[in-house]
């Protein structure tokens, strides 16, 4: 244990840890990630018996408001990892709780990177992390235990899609959010393709029109079943053919019969993907056709995601005890929370 007989935590959210990705980061990236930063160390330190440390680069320090208890652990560049390993070698059970996107591998690569320096890495599996982090894995996966989602294809040009795509979504196989993220016709798809130099790292889908949610889900341990949130409606902005996610409400309305058949697709899921630890956020798509609704599943998330924000409003108790495993229950307000992250 850390000094004082106290656990000890030690929380990094990437873009403020990582100098070089803070100078390179998009504002609305930055204030999602500070947003979450503060939000989880502001519960972490109200769980009985822990010590928080944060890691901030530089230019971040002055830019992120944390409690007065936190210690701060400042990088001088981009190796925050060192850090990380530095004191878990000092202090054995130091537990990482770990805010990264999935762009570029950073979410997966330094995951598995601190634990293989013995870091105690809180969070999903490498399996579910391997799954989430690739959205063309995320597809494959799904589609292999025949859980419904959304129609994907690898970015091959317009020959290689349904006749019926006339206008696609594309993204980046590995990002995060809103981020990289366009709609556009079938012969904007073909134009891409000039443009793009490895065809592998994108994905395309077909633009459907529906209500954009989420869902948290919160391991509980080997052999424990994970705690599900509340379902979460999703504010999304288009402006130029490019969304901009700006916050959301929860509860989102959902009638009782629409939500039995949510809670089935996702004990469905939940039977195929191992969640014991960490957080993990379930992006779905309500569509309705010819008065027939249909939940699906567009992203695994394998990290924390920025509805928690929103559920740490709405939640009674402390959400931060669901993900250290101190508590399984957590009491939830009756009214509607707004919340927004940009």
């Amino acid at each position: 244990m850390w000094r004082n007989g106290l656990r000890h935590l030690l929380l990094t959210e990437f873009l403020h840890a990582d100098a070089a990705s803070f100078s390179a980061a998009s504002a609305s990236m930055k204030r999602e990630g500070r947003a979450m930063l503060e939000a989880v160390a502001a519960d972490l330190i109200r769980v009985p018996g822990v010590e928080l440390s944060v890691i901030l680069c530089e230019a971040a320090v002055n830019q992120v408001a944390l409690p007065p208890a936190t210690e701060v652990r400042i990088v001088a560049d981009s190796d925050w990892q060192s850090a990380a390993v530095t004191v878990a070698s000092q202090f054995p059970l130091t537990e990482l709780l770990l805010i990264a996107p999935e762009c570029d591998g950073v979410l997966e690569r330094s995951t598995s990177h601190l634990r293989a320096q013995g870091v105690n890495v809180w969070g999903p599996s490498p399996e579910v992390m391997a799954i989430g982090c690739n959205k063309w894995l995320t597809y494959e996966f799904l589609r292999r235990h025949n859980i419904a989602t959304i129609p994907t294809r690898r970015l091959s040009g317009p020959d290689g899609l349904p006749s019926d795509w006339d206008c696609c979504v594309v993204k980046p196989v590995d990002g995060a959010g809103c981020e990289g993220i366009v709609r556009c016709s079938r012969a904007a798809v073909r134009e891409m393709m000039s443009t793009v130099n490895d065809p592998s790292k994108w994905v395309v889908q077909p633009w459907l029109e529906g209500r954009s949610c989420s869902v948290g889900i919160i391991g509980q341990g080997p052999g424990q079943p994970p705690v599900v949130l509340p379902l979460a409606g999703q504010s999304i902005q288009w402006t130029s053919d490019r969304p901009a996610y700006l916050g959301g409400i929860i509860p989102a309305e959902c009638s009782s019969a629409d939500e039995q058949q949510l809670m089935d697709l996702l004990q469905v899921l939940l039977e195929v993907l191992n969640i014991d630890c960490g957080y993990v956020g379930i992006d779905l798509l309500q569509t309705t056709t010819d008065g027939v609704t249909d939940w699906l599943i567009t992203e695994i998330n394998p990290r924390l995601c920025s509805s928690y924000i929103g559920y740490r409003r709405l939640a009674m108790s402390n959400p931060a005890e669901l993900m250290l495993q101190e508590s399984s229950l957590v009491q939830w307000n009756s009214e509607r929370v707004v919340f927004r992250v940009n």
